[in-house]
């Protein structure tokens, strides 16, 4: 299975997120909370820019991790595995999934809320298929596998479940937004940017071009 930009937009559509900046542009320009991107970036303090860089840093290399979980997923309809093999990727896309949600939590400001509950939906509302398979999902939106029932499953179940489920597409799409925002946090707080347009701008730079 080739994973394309139009596969991620397709699902995002069905779940009904958007395929581009508009919405979430606007979502910032509404929001109230003071703890927006822009605000972020006007703190001049340097002892604060350094730990807003490393939060950042470890967020866009996180999600980044995410995302090539979900696309290994993806992939899997195309290879023979055996059980260990996608047990393994399973375990690594709960893993960095977990890890994704945590760093979201640690760093609120207004797009990394928005861009947790996108992800806690996704995965509540593949919240039974997941069951199936081992993987539940509380009420906060992390996950944990249960490794028997998991392992008990054949590799075809999984592979129906998770190898091209609307589930992983709508988490690849999110977690590379996820990436291209904190990507752009970091690069504007290396330059010291005062405005909002040249993150911006970084921030449309998408790596796995899932923008459409």
């Amino acid at each position: 299975m080739r994973v394309t930009t139009q596969m991620l937009n397709k699902s995002a559509r069905e779940a009904g997120l958007s395929t581009n900046n508009t919405s979430l542009l606007n979502y910032i320009k509404s929001d109230n909370s003071g703890n927006s991107l822009a605000s972020a970036l006007k703190k001049g303090n340097k002892a604060n820019s350094a730990a807003v860089k490393s939060a950042y840093e470890k967020l866009a290399n996180t999600s980044d991790k995410l995302t090539q979980s979900a696309v290994n997923l993806l992939k899997s309809g195309d290879k023979s595995e055996g059980n260990k093999e996608i047990y393994n990727d399973v375990k690594g896309l709960v893993s960095n999934y977990n890890e994704t949600m945590k760093l979201l939590n640690n760093n609120p400001s207004t797009l990394n809320n928005y861009y947790k509950q996108m992800m806690k939906a996704a995965a509540q509302e593949g919240g039974e298929d997941l069951k199936s398979i081992g993987i539940s999902v509380s009420k906060d939106g992390t996950m944990s596998i249960d490794e028997k029932v998991l392992k008990a499953a054949d590799a075809a179940s999984v592979e129906k479940i998770l190898g091209s489920s609307s589930f992983v597409n709508k988490i690849g799409f999110i977690s590379e937004k996820i990436s291209s925002n904190a990507q752009a946090t970091v690069d504007s707080q290396s330059s010291q940017y005062s405005g909002t347009g040249s993150a911006y701008s970084a921030y449309n730079k998408s790596k796995y071009n899932f923008w459409g």
